[in-house]
């Protein structure tokens, strides 16, 4: 009989992008040997914050993790520095030295413009996080290439995180975002 292998999932599951990729990794070890597979329960059933420690993946002595990009970048290297096989799911920047599991950025913006293009749109704007997630920045970088590609120009709205925290709300991002909109040119 095939070793069982013990592996950690450190992901949320409450969106489908999450679900998919333990599906995914469902029907991978369905075909490559029997994985057991352990998750923190959910806060509801009494387990607590989603942050699990360092001290409770030496306990399980588990012999993989596929981590999504944890509270903070510096808690999700903690991890890593463990030394036990990883996979990541980051949102902020890919981590070095280990396999991650990211979208298609670039075919992502290709496609959003092809698709404006294709239906004879000649003004566009792209409404991203600017600098604080590789995704969207990756997207609108792509998007706006496939656009001046085409002969015309991309307006950016570039959301900072950098902002003092009483404008960090959705009302005031509202506001800002409908400043930007007005400002645009418009068909």
């Amino acid at each position: 009989m095939a070793q069982r292998r013990r592996v950690m999932l450190m992901m949320e599951t409450s969106r489908t992008f999450g679900r998919s990729i333990i599906r995914g990794m469902a029907r991978y070890s369905r075909g490559h040997g029997t994985w057991i597979y352990y998750k923190r329960a959910p806060f509801y059933w009494g387990a607590g914050g989603d942050e699990v420690t360092i001290e409770h993946v030496r306990e399980l002595n588990v012999d993989g993790l596929v981590l999504r990009e944890q509270n903070t970048r510096a808690h999700t290297e903690e991890i890593l520095k463990m030394g036990i096989p990883a996979v990541v799911s980051p949102y902020t920047e890919p981590f070095e030295g280990v396999p991650n599991i990211v979208t298609d950025d670039a075919a992502i913006g290709r496609m959003a413009a092809e698709h404006l293009l294709d239906r004879g749109f000649r003004q566009f704007a792209y409404c991203g996080f600017g600098g604080v997630y590789y995704w969207s920045r990756e997207r609108g970088r792509h998007f706006g290439r496939r656009v001046a590609e085409a002969g015309f120009e991309t307006h950016f709205y570039a959301r900072e995180r950098s902002r003092p925290p009483d404008s960090n709300s959705w009302e005031a991002e509202q506001a800002t975002m409908t400043e930007w909109l007005k400002a645009i040119p418009k068909p």
